[in-house]
C-alpha cells in the first residue's frame, strides 16, 4: 500500500459492476486540459507562453429518467456500500462497450421525483486510468539551465506536472503531484489538490506583494 509518510493509503480495487443495465440516451463525456497562459512584459501584450498542466480527468455524465422505487433503493444501497464518492467500480461504457473503472465524482447522489414510483438521477462519472505514467528523468538542472532544457522552453507549448517532495523530520520522505504518476522510479500519489500555480504581475504590485509560489493544499484527490 503506498505511504504518505507514517499513513499508510488504503487502495481499494474495483470489484463492483454498476447496477443499472441500461442509462438514458444522450449521455456526455468531458476532458478537457488545463492550459495556463503566461503573458510577457510587451507593449502589445501578445507575445504569451502556454502550458499545459495535463490532459484532464475524463467524466461521463449519465442519467435515467423514469426511475422505478425498486430501482432507486438499488442503485442507493450500491452508493452507501461503496462509501459514496470513495471506492471504484466498474461501468460499461454505452458508446463502446469497453468496460472502465470509474467512480462517483460527486460527493452526493440526488434522486428527483417526477410522480409517484417514478423518479430521475444524473451522475458525473470519473474514469481512472488503467496505467501510470512513467516519467524517465534524462538530466537534471540544479542552478542554470542546460542548452538541451534552454531550447525545449522556447517551445509554445510545455507540459507541467507540479511535483513536491515533503521530508518530515523522523520519516521518510512524503510525495504527493495532482495526478498519479512516476517520475525517475519514484511514484507520487494524487493528493495535491491546489497550489499557486504559474503567474505573472506587472507593476508595482508585483514589487510590493509577491504571491508566494509555497500556496498548496493537500488531500483526497479525483485525479488520476
Amino acid at each position: 500500500m503506498p505511504q504518505i509518510g507514517p499513513i499508510t493509503i488504503p487502495e481499494y480495487a474495483a470489484t463492483e459492476t454498476f447496477p443499472l443495465d441500461r442509462v438514458d440516451y444522450g449521455y456526455g463525456v468531458e476532458q478537457q486540459p488545463q492550459i495556463i497562459t503566461h503573458d510577457f512584459a510587451t507593449a502589445h501584450r501578445k507575445v504569451h507562453q502556454r502550458f499545459v498542466l495535463g490532459d484532464g480527468v475524463r467524466r461521463i455524465t449519465i442519467g435515467r429518467a423514469g426511475l422505478s422505487d425498486a430501482e432507486c433503493v438499488t442503485l442507493l444501497r450500491f452508493w452507501e456500500d461503496l462509501g459514496g464518492a470513495f471506492k471504484p467500480f466498474f461501468f460499461t461504457d454505452p458508446a463502446t462497450g469497453d468496460q472502465l473503472t470509474v467512480c462517483f465524482a460527486d460527493p452526493a447522489l440526488r434522486f428527483d421525483a417526477l410522480t409517484d414510483g417514478l423518479s430521475s438521477f444524473a451522475v458525473t462519472l470519473a474514469v481512472i486510468p488503467s496505467t501510470v505514467p512513467d516519467y524517465p528523468i534524462n538530466s537534471a538542472a540544479t542552478r542554470f539551465p542546460s542548452q538541451q532544457l534552454n531550447d525545449g522552453l522556447l517551445d509554445q507549448v510545455q507540459v507541467i506536472v507540479p511535483l513536491v517532495r515533503i521530508a518530515p523530520q523522523g520519516c521518510d520522505p512524503i510525495y504527493v503531484a495532482d495526478r498519479h504518476c512516476k517520475v525517475g522510479g519514484i511514484e507520487y500519489l494524487p493528493r495535491l489538490l491546489d497550489w499557486a500555480g504559474i503567474g505573472q504581475t506587472l507593476g508595482d504590485q508585483a514589487q510590493t506583494k509577491p504571491a508566494s509560489p509555497w500556496a498548496m493544499r493537500i488531500g483526497s484527490s479525483a485525479s488520476w
